[in-house]
This record gives structure tokens, C-alpha cells and sequence, in this order.
């Protein structure tokens, strides 16, 4: 049953099922092969787990790149001025 034909059962002034609402909410305990065995709670906190690893890994991945950046910008204005070349005196 869908949401849509719960909500007409309601608007025909017949009780809706309360078995639909019971089973939705059974649905958050039960395990899903399609989820890797896992509830939808528990795959939702997985997915969220997930992300905030994500997030982690990349802002660590920024600060590593704008060190590595801000010290060749130092190197090259430590060299500016210095002639590499050889010198004829």
C-alpha cells in the first residue's frame, strides 16, 4: 500500500489500516539485504559516519596543500634576488 492509497482510504471517510502504520514502523528495525544487512537506522548513521570522514580526509587534504604552498612561496622569496648564475669578477 501506498502513501497516496492510505490517504484515499482516509478521504473516503474509511479508517485507515492501522497494520500500514505498524508495519512502517517495523521497517526500522528489520534488517535489508539490500542495505548489507543492515537497518535503515543503522545504515543511515553508516552513511552520515561516512561522510563526516569524508569531510575530515579533504579539509585535511586542504591545510596539507596550502602548507605545502605557502612554503614554496616562501622559498621563492627567500631566492628572489639571489643570482644562481656564475659570476665573472
Amino acid at each position: 500500500m501506498t502513501l497516496l492509497n492510505f490517504r484515499r482510504l482516509e478521504c473516503r471517510g474509511r479508517p485507515a489500516h492501522s497494520s500500514v502504520a505498524l508495519a512502517l514502523g517495523q521497517l526500522g528495525s528489520q534488517k535489508l539485504s539490500s542495505l548489507n544487512n543492515q537497518t535503515f537506522g543503522g545504515n543511515y548513521a553508516q552513511t552520515v559516519s561516512d561522510l563526516g570522514n569524508s569531510i575530515s580526509s579533504v579539509n585535511d587534504n586542504l591545510n596539507n596543500s596550502q602548507a605545502v604552498a605557502q612554503m614554496l612561496s616562501n622559498d621563492r622569496t627567500s631566492a628572489s634576488g639571489v643570482s644562481f648564475g656564475r659570476r665573472d669578477d
